[in-house]
């Protein structure tokens, strides 16, 4: 054992009471019944559970939206491929009907 400078022994550590934990503070009470108030817990974790269900929509939104405008990306070029199909169809069969040595008159 040593004598630190201010004159007190420095017991080594092995020979020391082992430390004790942290507690944590204590908590307020609501009321003289001894009610536990973890309004400000609660309302943490109600809040990050708003912040979180809110990125979530968002995100979820993003997605829908991107999703219905690609279908309907999809059905309107299936739309215009058909309209142009269709329409070739139609000059096809027109053209093929006509005599092209007929002369009108």
């Amino acid at each position: 054992m040593t004598r630190s400078l201010s004159g007190s022994l420095n017991t080594p550590r092995s020979l020391a009471e082992p430390a004790r934990p942290r507690q944590p503070p204590p908590a307020r009470t609501v009321d003289d019944t001894g009610l536990v108030d973890k309004c400000a817990t609660i309302g943490h974790m109600n809040a990050v559970k708003i912040l979180l269900a809110t990125a979530a929509l968002i995100l979820v939104g993003i997605v829908a939206w991107w999703l219905i405008k690609m279908l309907f990306g999809a059905v309107f070029y299936l739309i215009v491929g058909a309209l142009v199909v269709g329409g070739g169809w139609y000059l096809y069969n027109k053209i093929k009907r006509t005599d092209p040595w007929r002369v009108r008159r």
